[in-house]
């Protein structure tokens, strides 16, 4: 998929007409950057599996199709991007990054490259072997930046991880404005959303063209987080046994509300040791997310399953030693705890056998997962649930998701006007942008 504005090029070369991978070009003259360096999880699964069967190389994953072949990443060609401009930290934005062999000035937003560093330091194997470190370069909201003939300036938005941005980018003769993954409706208080910034920001500018995400177009929601807080309130009210939690570990919001339910019905939560890593290291690290985890209201009724496993890194070792030293309690069996009464085991799907052997009397399980392709979870939700089954655990599905729906979609597309929109991260991109040229504001 290209556009042509003047003398400036916008290429889709993935993440059009599907969820996922996204890879935009934009250039002007000798100039040009590239918009996310993503991989789609549904082409990635048809041949290769987390963790005993992964890529070997760029050159792999371009013939076997997985991601396409562009020649300013291929190391033989001389030409190569000016820029890498990353959105957010999700990794069917952020993956290929891992497997490039030429380098690329790379930039993301500060809470993102914390996100990333603490995948070099959880993961036990090679996949993420390339040291980016010397290329990378983080920011802010508000950001500007130039690069030759091109423009960029980074604006927050709400998504389902924190430090997600959009990208307005100039060049001589255009403007346009890629959204990356957002949403209107994730607050947990009806505040305004950091996602009208953005739209605020492309009003002043004026928008040429605008590359938006469509995830959702079948089955949607209007619900927000504080509905997902008030059905937790409700479920936690009423049950006094063993909760099994599972969500995207790297969502905020949702952990807010988790705590602040928890805390209301007096339970304690077990994390699963790695997701607790990235709750720490945003917490130690990223000044902007101190106040939303706020470790230190919540350390009393937090514990932490760190289950030894074989080709642990040192530095992961130390981080748990680290982790334990400042008093939260870490437990390498779950049968040091003696009563399940009241207890979340967060992140159940990763050790489900060892609950299953716990022979728990009472257990219900909330699967409360924003996005619909987390490649990290170790089991499929049909496997999980036949887990739940043998354990005779019911199960809730409560979640709000991180993705814009069409009504909200209709209403920033009328509040920009863009002179032409072009959907990406969608299945349906050419029925979304039809409803919003026909419905919206030109």
């Amino acid at each position: 998929m290209q556009k042509k504005i003047g003398r400036t090029y916008v290429e889709i070369h993935s993440g059009y007409g599907e969820i996922g991978g996204n890879m935009i070009e934009v250039s002007h003259g000798d100039t040009s950057i590239i918009l996310d360096l993503g991989i789609s999880f549904k082409k990635y699964k048809n041949y290769y599996e987390w963790p005993s069967r992964l890529p070997e190389d760029l050159a792999e994953l371009m013939e076997l199709g997985v991601v396409p072949i562009v020649d300013n990443l291929i190391p033989e060609n001389n030409e190569t991007y000016d820029a890498a401009l990353v959105t957010h930290a999700h990794r069917d934005h952020i993956e290929l990054l891992f497997y490039l062999e030429k380098p690329i000035p790379i930039y993301m937003g500060e809470t993102s490259k914390i996100i990333q560093d603490t995948r070099m330091l959880v993961y036990r194997n090679s996949k993420y072997r390339i040291d980016l470190e010397p290329n990378i370069s983080t920011f802010r909201t508000d950001w500007n930046y130039q690069i030759g003939d091109i423009s960029v300036e980074a604006i927050h938005v709400d998504h389902s991880i924190p430090g997600a941005y959009s990208y307005i980018v100039s060049t001589p003769d255009a403007t346009i404005l890629y959204t990356g993954d957002y949403r209107l409706h994730g607050g947990r208080v009806c505040e305004k959303s950091l996602t009208m910034d953005m739209v605020d920001k492309a009003k002043e500018h004026g928008i040429d063209l605008l590359l938006t995400e469509g995830t959702r177009f079948t089955e949607c929601s209007t619900d927000r987080e504080v509905d997902v807080l008030r059905s937790l309130n409700t479920i936690m009210s009423q049950f006094n046994g063993t909760i099994l939690f599972e969500y995207s570990y790297l969502d905020i919001d949702r952990y807010e509300s988790l705590m602040e339910a928890a805390g209301n019905w007096d339970k304690t939560i077990i994390f699963e040791s790695r997701h607790f890593a990235f709750i720490y290291k945003l917490y130690k690290e990223d000044k902007g997310l101190k106040d939303k985890i706020d470790l230190n209201r919540y350390k009393h009724m937090i514990k932490v399953y760190h289950k030894p496993r074989k080709g642990l890194k040192k530095d992961f070792k130390k981080l748990m030693s680290d982790i334990e030293s400042e008093g939260y309690t870490v437990i390498s069996d779950l049968n040091e705890v003696e009563n399940f009464n009241n207890v979340i085991l967060e992140g159940f799907d990763l050790y489900i056998r060892d609950i299953y052997k716990l022979r728990l009397n009472k257990c219900l399980a909330i699967h409360s997962t924003s996005e619909p392709y987390d490649e990290d979870i170790e089991l499929s939700y049909e496997k999980i649930s036949n887990w739940l089954k043998k354990m005779n655990a019911p199960s809730y599905r409560i979640h709000t998701s991180g993705h814009i729906h069409p009504l909200d979609l209709i209403k920033i597309y009328n509040e920009i006007r863009p002179d032409d929109v072009l959907v990406v991260h969608s299945e349906y991109p050419e029925e979304i942008r039809n409803i919003l040229i026909r419905k919206g504001g030109r």
